[in-house]
């Protein structure tokens, strides 16, 4: 009997689950987005012009460098161990140059540089065998 209810249930529950996530999506990529840019302006508000101009060709440079070195296999080929590259490589830089920045502001950085970076590309598409 419980197994016939499953049954029944089942794809009632699935079509629920379906329509639940794909209503929550775009609203939690819409906080995501909200979060990200009132992070860059926090960062923003503590930079001369100059400073946030630097800090993001940074970087942006520090980005294309670990996609580049996860290619290689100098680092790890996934996305975490690219952010730690980068966030460590920037820190370290902008300790030299004795700019101080909230490493939430930095990440949101990293995050939106990424997008930056990569939002136009088109990856190749794989051969049939």
């Amino acid at each position: 009997m419980n197994q016939n209810l499953f049954e029944l249930l089942s794809p009632v529950l699935q079509t629920f689950l379906v329509g639940v996530v794909s209503v929550l999506t775009p609203v939690l990529m819409g906080y995501a987005v909200l979060w990200l840019n009132q992070q860059i302006a926090k960062g923003k508000a503590s930079l001369s012009a100059s400073q946030l101009d630097f800090v993001n060709h940074l970087i942006y440079g520090l980005v294309l460098a670990a996609e580049q070195s996860g290619i290689a296999g100098i680092i790890e080929n996934e996305g975490r161990a690219k952010k730690e590259m980068v966030i460590r490589l920037a820190e370290q830089e902008l300790a030299k140059r004795k700019i101080n920045i909230d490493l939430d502001v930095l990440v949101a950085l990293v995050e939106s540089n990424v997008f930056k970076a990569f939002k136009q590309v088109d990856f190749p598409k794989p051969e049939a065998k």
